[in-house]
């Protein structure tokens, strides 16, 4: 019979280079001039929110849950991988 052992995935992979980039790392530079431009100067920063839905903040902000996870004894409305959001409302 197979013993399997017990892994924490996340451990064993570690902090990655990526997760260290910033937010205002990819504003500054990773967002070009003409998309700035277009969106203007950041007014408001909202704090970090972990979501576990499908519903969004506003029209267009919802995500899916393509293979249908029935999560939380069978609930709709949830999704599998749990995710950060940070809302920066610009000029425009």
């Amino acid at each position: 019979m197979p013993r399997f052992h017990k892994v924490n995935v996340a451990e064993m992979l570690g902090v990655t280079k990526i997760s260290s980039v910033t937010d205002r790392q990819i504003w500054n530079g990773l967002v070009t001039p003409m998309v700035k431009s277009l969106l203007g100067p950041i007014t408001e920063v909202q704090k970090p929110e972990l979501s576990e839905t499908v519903r969004g903040r506003f029209p267009g902000d919802e995500v899916t849950n393509l293979n249908d996870h029935r999560l939380f004894g069978g609930q709709i409305g949830f999704i599998r991988c749990p995710y950060i959001r940070t809302v920066y409302i610009t000029e425009y």
